[in-house]
């Protein structure tokens, strides 16, 4: 059992020693402009050693709004993935050009990269949706789908709790 759990610990290194020691991807999703208490907002953020946090805000930011957070760990292989994909697809070589007039409405989910002491942010309005609609879908998919169940279940309890003021 032990020699099982060391080839697992080595395995996962050498997996890890392909993404940048620098690599942070930052996530941020912000919903459209709705009423109260149907707004809500996150922003996740993950290291290059799979450390992820999502801090939650289930209404807009003024009054006494709570903020969740949330730790939990990506492990090595879908890190990897991401990494390969953004690799494959030249996400740090892009120029991710915006349209002259950004749309009006909905929601908005910006995406930022560091790797290799190079910082890359996906604007919401890329002229390149296809793509960075495929980061921003492989990005959000690190987190576990348990701790976007356990907020998503946080929220509905707010929005009840609201309507009954």
């Amino acid at each position: 059992m032990v020699v099982l759990n060391s080839l697992y610990f080595i395995i996962y290194m050498v997996i890890l020693q392909s993404i940048p020691q620098d690599f942070q991807l930052r996530y941020e999703f912000v919903s459209g402009s709705v009423p109260p208490p149907y707004h809500y907002e996150y922003v996740v953020n993950i290291d290059a050693k799979g450390n992820g946090t999502i801090i939650y805000k289930p209404d807009y930011a003024f009054g006494n709004i709570p903020n969740w957070n949330e730790q939990f760990i990506v492990s090595a292989d879908k890190l990897e993935l991401f990494w390969k994909l953004l690799e494959k697809n030249k996400y740090f070589k892009k120029n991710w050009k915006v349209p002259e007039r950004n749309p009006v409405g909905g929601s908005l989910v910006y995406m930022e990269v560091t790797a290799n002491g190079k910082k890359v942010e996906i604007s919401p309005f890329t002229t390149e949706k296809e793509l960075a609609e495929e980061f921003r879908k492989s990005a959000i998919e690190l987190v576990p789908q348990n701790v976007m169940d356990s907020l998503a279940a946080k929220r509905d309890k707010y929005i009840d709790e609201y309507k009954k003021k």
